[in-house]
């Protein structure tokens, strides 16, 4: 029988996690066969699966089965495809056991930059097991992977949405926010007071383990809990402006169509700030010029985790004209081949 193994770790959290997941499930519904995903048994797992026992080995959720990537198996099985997300280090004693008829495949690192083009399903030879394998670069033209997008969402699996977004009585503007560490919080809010806008703003609460901010602003700050799948595009979808970090939520941010401003994982020698200029120029390359410098500048300025009142009142102020251009560029990478569909095709 067919069957798919997934390799991941997280490294950049629930994002990791949350990419893993949804490798699995949608491979698993399109692809119509086994699908096994080998990951970490920890907290970071526990909160897409509140029932996840972590010093087990084993969790079957629905259509797919979890096992702990520490933990030696015997019963491994003879995967017909082993998809190593982001290029981690497989166990050797899985490695061992595996024979040249398996496919094997490197998830890469989402990517705008042009080299991704050509090194798209790139054929190499894995050193430890003189496997042959293949990178497999998401990315957001044809001649890459495509974007992560589902033709069948799972099941929200976290906590319940127990906050409400009533766009009918509150007419001002609802800000989701999702950011890494670097950012300064407080700052954002305190810039929110001084132009005197008209908003509230949806904060993980994950975001609370490493910002020490002042909560203390009535109903303009609400904190959300964890949630997990459709339960952060529904977010997503009723905001009028999303700040999103990292690769999972960029991707739920495109899909959604709204406005939103892109924080990319932080890497040594400013290499993500490469990647965000790559991701600003394709992205937005058919927008007005003024519109453009706008994009750039915010998008920069929160890419370290700041923001200055003159960039974020520019975009507000042209609201109506980047809905209606997130909204038409969400609508032709939507209309592309997907990463589960590439993946299939070249299997």
């Amino acid at each position: 029988m067919k069957a798919w193994h997934i390799f991941s770790r997280a490294i950049d959290n629930f994002g990791d996690v949350a990419i893993s997941l949804r490798l699995s499930y949608q491979l698993s519904t399109q692809d119509h066969c086994a699908v096994i995903l080998y990951t970490e048994f920890n907290k970071t797992l526990q909160r897409f699966f509140p029932n996840l026992d972590i010093t087990s080995n084993v969790f079957v959720s629905e259509l797919i089965e979890v096992r702990n990537i520490d933990y030696v198996f015997d019963d491994i099985g003879i995967p017909t495809y082993i998809i190593n997300v982001f290029n981690i280090d497989i166990p050797q004693n899985y490695l061992k056991k595996i024979t040249q008829q398996t496919k094997y495949i490197i998830y890469e690192y989402l990517s705008a930059e042009q080299w991704v083009n050509n090194f798209h399903l790139k054929p190499s030879i894995n050193a430890n097991k003189k496997l042959d394998q293949i990178f497999f670069f998401p990315g957001f033209t044809e001649n890459t992977g495509g974007l992560l997008i589902e033709e069948v969402l799972p099941r929200k699996t976290g906590n319940n949405l127990n906050f409400f977004i009533d766009k009918n009585t509150f007419k001002g503007l609802n800000f989701s926010m999702y950011a890494y560490p670097n950012t300064n919080l407080d700052g954002f809010l305190t810039i929110i007071d001084d132009l005197s806008l008209n908003a509230k703003i949806y904060i993980s609460e994950v975001m609370l383990q490493y910002q020490n901010i002042s909560l203390d602003r009535g109903k303009q700050v609400i904190v959300y809990p964890f949630i997990a799948f459709d339960g952060y595009d529904q977010l997503l979808s009723v905001c009028d402006i999303n700040f999103v970090r990292g690769e999972d939520s960029l991707v739920r941010a495109i899909i959604s169509g709204k406005p939103f401003i892109w924080q990319p994982y932080i890497q040594e020698s400013e290499t993500h700030l490469v990647k965000l200029d790559a991701f600003v120029e394709f992205y937005f390359s058919e927008l007005k010029k003024p519109l453009f410098k706008i994009i750039q500048s915010i998008f920069n300025q929160w890419a370290v985790g700041r923001l200055s009142s003159d960039s974020l009142i520019a975009f507000v102020k042209n609201i109506d004209e980047f809905n209606q251009y997130y909204h038409n560029r969400s609508k032709s990478l939507r209309a592309q081949k997907t990463v589960v569909n590439n993946l299939m095709e070249y299997c």
